[in-house]
């Protein structure tokens, strides 16, 4: 499909009062649906256990609908840990994709099972949107050391410590996003994918004259 960037357009919903504009405070982003294999219960306890320090710089906004009731259990485990003020559900969002991404200081995608291409990351990567995904479906053919963080599904630890790196090492992390945009422009413009699909018919069709002849 290729990968391009939404026209921004304006909307009655006030993303302003939804994603907490505070000082030295990183808004990060979950935005699939909200299910087990998508992650965000990993992410509940790799963030429990970071220190109080590093902590009180994130909010987290888990961004879609409950697929399988798995609202009800994360808020369980959120309350349990204590947590709460660093964790919002926002639901569906009516606005362009686009309105979310230049909100977030940070884009995570933590799904545990095959992911196809990745769309939300590729979009936030055009965006300049620092990116921690896993290694899952399509998205290490695009997300790398360079551009971006990838970690292994459902390990803890792996998510300790990009976050705290990202706290820690901000600034690299922002220039990785900008070789992340350029690497998307390069690869996956709508233009490329377009030509790329045209390229693929046209072997098809030449392969099966050539079998008809």
């Amino acid at each position: 499909h290729g990968v391009k960037r939404d026209k921004y357009f304006n909307n009655k919903l006030d993303l302003k009062n939804i994603f907490f504009q505070k000082k030295n405070i990183y808004n990060v982003g979950l935005l699939s649906r909200i299910e087990r294999t998508k992650g965000h219960m990993d992410l509940v306890e790799s963030f429990y256990q970071l220190d109080n320090k590093i902590k009180n710089k994130f909010i987290f906004y888990f961004i879609g609908v409950d697929s399988k009731n798995e609202i009800n259990a994360l808020k369980k485990r959120i309350n349990e840990l204590k947590l709460n003020k660093y964790f919002i559900f926002t639901g569906f969002l009516n606005v362009s994709r686009s309105q979310i991404f230049i909100e977030l200081d940070l884009l995570l995608s933590l799904t545990t099972n095959f992911e196809g291409f990745g769309l939300s990351v590729a979009e936030a990567m055009l965006y300049e949107v620092p990116i921690i995904a896993t290694n899952v479906g399509a998205i290490p053919e695009f997300v790398n050391l360079k551009n971006g963080r990838l970690i292994r599904p459902g390990h803890i630890v792996d998510i300790v410590d990009a976050l705290k790196d990202f706290v820690i090492n901000n600034k690299s992390w922002k220039n990785k996003a900008k070789i992340a945009k350029k690497d998307i422009l390069e690869k996956f413009s709508v233009a490329k994918m377009t030509s790329a699909y045209v390229n693929y018919f046209d072997n098809i069709v030449n392969k099966n004259d050539s079998k008809n002849n």
